[in-house]
């Protein structure tokens, strides 16, 4: 699990953590998708943010296991802890091979959509 926190952070394709600042899980009723949608969506490329989205609930049926999803992508990695702490032993390790499984489906469809950013100017 380590690893894919590690992973969506290191590899910018998630625009940060600034997605997580003061939204709340359960935000005026909207679902898990539409929270996440309304969040990233003026911070990044929207076709990036919907892949995700999208991605996501292919990867993902559970819209509380997605809720988690997009903690870790946004770097609230204490609620997503919270939040799979009440989960029995069993489904953690299910649901690590969910995520395992969503973040190579989100890479392979929206990388592309990821801001490039330039190289490094050589000194």
């Amino acid at each position: 699990m380590r690893s894919f926190v590690l992973a969506a952070l290191a590899s910018g394709l998630f625009a940060g953590a600034a997605f997580a600042q003061g939204a709340t899980p359960e935000q005026g009723g909207q679902s898990a998708d539409q929270q996440y949608l309304a969040a990233c969506t003026p911070k990044t490329n929207p076709e990036l943010c919907q892949c995700l989205v999208t991605t996501a609930g292919e990867s993902i049926p559970n819209e509380d296991e997605r809720k988690i999803f997009y903690a870790y992508s946004t770097g609230d990695v204490e609620y997503a802890r919270g939040q799979r702490a009440l989960f029995e032993p069993e489904r953690n390790v299910r649901f690590n091979s969910v995520l395992q499984r969503a973040e190579r489906a989100v890479h392979e469809r929206c990388d592309r959509f990821r801001p490039q950013t330039p190289a490094a100017a050589p000194k």
